[in-house]
């Protein structure tokens, strides 16, 4: 597919005008005129400006420790949505009220992207500072060697030798996942070294912006420029987004080129046509490519990258852990069908897009002459030490993805991966 693009200039809506009142001066001195008034807007204002981001974190943080100290899965809808209500559900289901817990400081980070406003829902991303984090002890990074990375979502453990005895399967070597680079909602890193970009949204006019992902940049990703957070970035409409958002010039207020208008609305029009094109089915294409690597038809559109590297060794080592004792099915997909979540336009034409996938992972035991023992993480989540009944866990990955204005590959930047899930039966 081709991409070669060229952003035409173009008004989004307009503000409308400030209004400066005069004031009477006592005595004949005249005072000075009244001043000028400013320019009106010709693109919508953004969504938030860079401190009213920074109070939104705060108070996210706020809501999840409410729900951390009651222990009650049922508050962290107050602070967040998306794949970090997941993450943060199960962390709170698995620890129970934590009277003691404290609210981490979060790192400082600067807006990175806040679209122009039109309608709802709303969003906007920040990204951390990583220079300002204390050193991290010993962090995971992404697995390179497969024998050894096995998945914190699912089984891991001795060679599958063991198992044709019935001895159970014992994670005696299991090994973080890469979603363990973004494992926790606290508002801390979990790599201190690598920036990491947040996204809150707001979904309706009533409802409070909430945190929908904690995504780690990916070792040497870059992300685009975009205008600065007073201006707005250019939104598009995608997946479950506002019906309409206006297009414009990609730099967020230049003005129209009225003399050639006619030839400008074609070329906003095919442009914004190719950008949908590129993303609308974004998270299913990138899931195939998850499931079957260079052999996937979508392949080819997307850069290599470390974490379908990751999830494919780990597949390969998951099903390998438990042959004889158990099948194993392993299935990629939209998370919740929707393919494409947040996109926005940066300051050279590039497009950022963050969506997210599922992976569910079934293990089948084919006889009852073997026992699956999984790891620590999914023992908490499914409330059992071992099982010889059907295992299933489910894991969800953030994904932020850049779509470059003019032809190459989709890269990704950044990802944030955990388990959500874990039971059996």
């Amino acid at each position: 597919m081709s991409r070669a693009r060229s952003l035409p200039g173009r008004a989004g809506l307009g503000a409308g005008a400030f209004v400066v009142g005069a004031v009477a001066l006592a005595g004949c001195a005249r005072g000075p005129g009244p001043a000028a008034a400013p320019a009106p807007r010709t693109t919508p204002a953004p969504v938030v400006l860079a401190d009213q981001a920074e109070q939104v974190r705060a108070e996210v943080a706020d809501r999840l420790l409410e729900a951390r100290v009651a222990g009650d899965e049922e508050l962290v809808g107050a602070g967040a949505t998306g794949p970090a209500a997941l993450l943060e559900a199960l962390r709170v289901r698995v620890d129970g009220p934590v009277a003691d817990a404290t609210a981490a400081e979060p790192l400082p980070a600067a807006v990175l992207v806040a679209p122009q406003a039109a309608g709802w829902p709303r969003w906007f991303a920040t990204v951390t500072d990583p220079s300002t984090a204390p050193a991290p002890a010993a962090p995971a990074d992404l697995p390179t060697d497969p024998p050894t990375d096995l998945p914190s979502g699912a089984p891991s453990g001795q060679a599958s030798s063991d198992l044709a005895s019935g001895e159970p399967l014992d994670p005696a070597s299991a090994a973080p996942s890469a979603g363990d680079l973004d494992a926790t909602t606290d508002g801390t890193a979990a790599v201190a070294a690598l920036p990491v970009l947040e996204l809150y949204t707001s979904e309706d006019v009533r409802l409070p912006y909430r945190l929908w992902g904690r995504l780690t940049l990916l070792p040497g990703a870059e992300l685009p420029s975009f205008p600065a957070a007073e201006i707005g970035a250019l939104p598009l409409a995608v997946g479950e987004g506002p019906d309409a958002l206006p297009s414009g010039d990609p730099s967020a207020g230049a003005a129209p080129v009225e003399e050639d208008e006619d030839a400008e609305d074609d070329g906003a029009a095919e442009d914004e046509a190719e950008l949908l094109a590129a993303v609308t089915d974004l998270a299913s294409r990138y899931a195939s490519v998850l499931a079957d690597g260079d052999a996937s038809a979508a392949a080819a559109e997307f850069e290599p990258d470390p974490f379908v590297e990751a999830v494919r060794a780990r597949t390969v080592a998951e099903a390998t852990a438990v042959q004889g004792v158990a099948g194993t099915l392993v299935e990629h997909g939209p998370l919740d069908g929707v393919e494409v979540l947040y996109a926005a336009r940066s300051a050279g034409g590039d497009l950022l897009a963050v969506t997210a996938v599922e992976t569910t992972v079934t293990m089948t035991p084919r006889s009852t002459s073997g026992v699956l023992r999984p790891g620590p993480e999914v023992r908490a989540a499914a409330g059992v030490e071992e099982t010889d009944d059907v295992l299933t866990t489910r894991s969800v990955a953030a994904l932020a993805f850049v779509v470059p204005a003019e032809q190459g590959a989709i890269r990704l930047v950044a990802v944030g991966e955990g388990l959500v899930s874990a039971e059996t039966g």
